[in-house]
């Protein structure tokens, strides 16, 4: 039964609802994406109210040797690209506790 209904969801496009949170108090990937905001000059502005505020630095993720990676070097190049998807999800958060 419990297959059945899962291929039903996948099948029907429902594959969103694998991806929702339901804990009110918890913040998911689909809520970070929905914030409308850029960086500029390390503030971030909200794209309809025009509000800054200041980027706290991000002293978390160190950048090593792969920062130095040519696309011949696969593993280097796989870290570097870790850690910006990193500092994405940070940046993300932070927009999304000042908002």
């Amino acid at each position: 039964m419990e297959i059945k209904e899962l291929n039903r969801l996948a099948n029907n496009g429902e594959i969103f609802r694998f991806h929702q949170n339901l804990k009110n108090q918890a913040v998911c990937i689909e809520q970070l994406n929905k914030m409308d905001f850029s960086v500029i000059d390390g503030y971030i502005v909200y794209n309809e109210t025009h509000i800054k505020y200041k980027l706290h630095p991000i002293v978390c993720i160190k950048l090593g040797e792969e920062q130095f990676a040519t696309t011949d070097d696969r593993h280097l190049t796989a870290r570097m690209n870790f850690k910006r998807a990193v500092t994405q999800i940070i940046v993300k958060l932070q927009a999304y506790k000042f908002n």
